[in-house]
């Protein structure tokens, strides 16, 4: 299927094949049938949308775009969906409305009431769980950003009292410091949702085409081509979320976007503590700065508790190099846990590693190419966007197809996730 208004693709040499063909000829029959089978193999290569990116924010958008349109779609991974080397992987994601920015409170109240739900309608599954959900800080570092923007967002929240917050919570140790309850506060089942996406998405037609390395994008072409280590796609449209390796594809982006390497820790404590979902919260330590930043999750699919430590300020790595998770890495977290959990913590069980792709304020880009407006970028989710999936994929697509979306709230705030732009040059 073309997508509108789109002019089919012209292959060399096929047309001239049939033109130089008289169909009077019957020894021409045997030819002819190579050139319709070529012109067939040639045109499975052409897409009306490719999504270049199978995490997440890729699942989501082809799904999305699945949804709202009949277009053809393919979506290429140069790994195998589902792999371990981006930022979609784990068990678990934490859930929360709490931010510093009011924007982002009002962008969440869509993702908990519309986008979570119908995804889950959708499949038919259970994706984030309800559990209490903690955030708190010494009242001179970053909590008090967060505070004041919950009050100004009228967000569902509860400020406490370090007696207050001991009554709640009471595995944690608040001495000297502020706490708020998160009343959205929830779980999300990492691993299930990106299983879901892909049925879905393959359910209502989109290919998935695995192990494939894009090389380069042409986005100034009709159609755009997409170069890979293989062959050449074309598509009428473009959507690039392959999170860590995004500034390979637009190279412009690379002063913009720096990936750092997240190593994530699973905690044995007392046996007799149960630490489900039900039973445990999810929970945030806000520093004094942007480094000092901690959270946890319950135990879910995997022996012990989550932990890990928010690094944003640091050098960046190189997402092609493969690092072992290295349990001296989670030394400051152990510190933590130790000082601020009551539980008794008995062992480091096991760790993983993640990739964040940081923007300099850690906002998204969710932005349509300023050179052709049929590509659409999805990047830099900066460690805190698996809770807005669902909504980043309705994003993605509605852009690609009309340049604008359905959420007011976003397009009201399109600066904040627009592309780095000056003098009109990406």
């Amino acid at each position: 299927m073309w997508a509108d208004g789109a002019q089919k693709p012209e292959f060399a040499g096929v047309n001239e094949d049939f033109e130089h063909c008289p169909t009077t000829n019957s020894s021409c029959a045997v030819n002819l049938e190579q050139v319709l089978n070529k012109r067939i193999l040639l045109m499975a290569k052409y897409f009306d949308v490719i999504i270049i990116g199978g995490g997440l924010n890729g699942l989501s958008a082809a799904w999305q775009l699945s949804r709202l349109s009949n277009l053809s779609i393919g979506l290429l991974d140069q790994f195998e969906i589902g792999h371990q080397r981006g930022s979609s992987h784990g068990m678990s994601r934490i859930l929360r409305s709490t931010y510093p920015d009011p924007d982002l409170i009002h962008l969440m109240s869509v993702v908990l009431q519309r986008e979570w739900p119908e995804l889950e309608k959708a499949c038919g599954q259970k994706l984030v769980h309800q559990t209490a959900g903690c955030l708190f800080g010494p009242d001179d570092g970053l909590f008090d950003s967060y505070a004041q923007a919950v009050s100004e967002a009228g967000a569902d929240i509860d400020l406490l009292s370090e007696k207050q917050a001991t009554r709640r919570f009471p595995a944690f140790n608040f001495k000297g410091l502020s706490a708020l309850a998160d009343n959205s506060a929830g779980l999300i089942d990492a691993m299930q949702t990106i299983q879901v996406l892909k049925r879905l998405a393959e359910e209502n037609g989109v290919q998935m085409i695995e192990n494939i390395a894009v090389k380069a994008i042409e986005v100034n072409t009709d159609p755009i081509v997409i170069d890979t280590a293989k062959e050449s796609y074309h598509a009428q449209y473009l959507i690039v979320a392959n999170g860590a390796w995004a500034d390979r594809l637009v190279p412009e982006l690379s002063s913009h976007l720096k990936v750092v390497r997240q190593t994530v820790g699973y905690y044995a404590v007392d046996e007799k503590v149960v630490c489900t979902p039900r039973h445990f919260p999810v929970w945030v330590y806000l520093g004094m700065n942007e480094n000092d930043v901690f959270y946890g999750l319950p135990e879910f699919r995997r022996p012990g508790l989550k932990a890990a430590k928010h690094l944003t300020e640091v050098d960046g790595n190189n997402p092609d190099i493969l690092v072992e998770a290295n349990a001296e890495d989670l030394e400051p977290v152990t510190s933590l846990l130790r000082q601020r959990l009551k539980l008794p913590i008995q062992s480091l069980l096991s760790c993983e590693t993640c990739l964040y792709t940081m923007t300099p304020d850690h906002n998204f880009i969710i932005d349509n190419h300023p050179h052709n407006p049929n590509v659409v970028i999805g990047a830099g989710f900066s460690g805190h966007g698996f809770k807005f999936g669902p909504l980043t994929g309705r994003l993605l697509a509605e852009l690609v197809l009309k340049q604008t979306t359905s959420i007011d709230i976003f397009n009201r705030m399109r600066g904040k996730f627009a592309l780095p732009v000056k003098d009109g040059i990406l």
